[in-house]
């Protein structure tokens, strides 16, 4: 769950009635040492440009997904590549202001969208592949996001958090539509190139 989240660890616990902590799981996060400068530098300089002026970061990433309390269990080491971007080149539909604060003034965080490449292990099926921060129930196999990589984005949820409103011709809608084409696809295609 830490993909696209810039913490470095979570971990699980459960508490035993008589109050005792037990490690259930534990996945950390770590970027590159070689990325780790451009990593900062770039969170420094997306408080400072403009939404119309897009920048990207490319970097790798390890995770390493503990499971605590059996002896044999080795932890999965699992080699990311992430590219990062805030801003678009597409012009904001006025009819998704709203979405963006309604004050006609837009966050360029809310013009923030990643894609990941997982490396290893190889298998595609057993991790999401897609999040609005954290991952969303959507299958791997939805034609909604057919992209050979994991893709994260500030998609307008339903109320359960479960999908992306893509049903009724609103706002939200319009708002999901702009945040796959213009924000997830102008990312992944800095990616690819």
């Amino acid at each position: 769950i830490v993909l696209f989240l810039n913490i470095k660890r979570v971990r699980v616990f459960t508490i035993a009635p008589d109050g005792t902590e037990f490690l259930l799981r534990q996945v950390t996060r770590e970027v590159a040492d070689k990325n780790l400068n451009d990593h900062e530098a770039w969170r420094q300089k997306i408080k400072t440009i403009k939404p119309s002026s897009p920048i990207s970061l490319l970097y790798n990433v390890t995770l390493d997904d503990s499971v605590d309390g059996s002896p044999e269990e080795k932890p999965e080491l699992q080699k990311w590549t992430i590219m990062e971007r805030v801003g678009s080149k597409s012009p904001i539909p006025d009819v998704v202001q709203h979405e963006l604060g309604g004050s006609g003034k837009m966050s360029c965080m809310k013009l923030h969208a990643a894609v990941a490449f997982r490396h290893s292990p190889a298998s595609k099926a057993d991790y999401p592949k897609s999040y609005c921060y954290l991952p969303l129930p959507i299958p791997a196999s939805s034609e909604l996001i057919s992209l050979p990589v994991a893709v994260n984005g500030p998609f307008s949820l339903d109320e359960s958090r479960r999908s992306i409103k893509l049903q009724d011709n609103n706002s939200s809608h319009k708002w999901n539509v702009f945040v796959l084409k213009n924000l997830v696809g102008e990312c992944y295609a800095d990616f690819v190139l």
